[in-house]
């Protein structure tokens, strides 16, 4: 996100080494606020749901093979 280059769409696993994905999201709109995230986990959905709820333009995928 450092080069120059706009992103208009962020997917990322919520379960990540060394990152989860809401501090992800948070690096991330503190450069772009209005950025559109699509999260993607096969743990706990509804904790991963309240997690994300502080959070606007997030949609939340369940991952089935998990």
């Amino acid at each position: 996100m450092g080069d120059g280059k706009q992103i208009d769409l962020l997917i990322s696993d919520m379960m990540m080494p060394g990152m989860d994905g809401p501090t992800l999201i948070g690096h991330a709109r503190r450069r772009r606020p209005d950025l559109l995230v699509v999260c993607i986990s096969g743990y706990a959905e509804e904790a991963m749901r309240a997690q994300l709820a502080q959070h606007k333009n997030i949609a939340f995928l369940a991952n089935p093979s998990a």
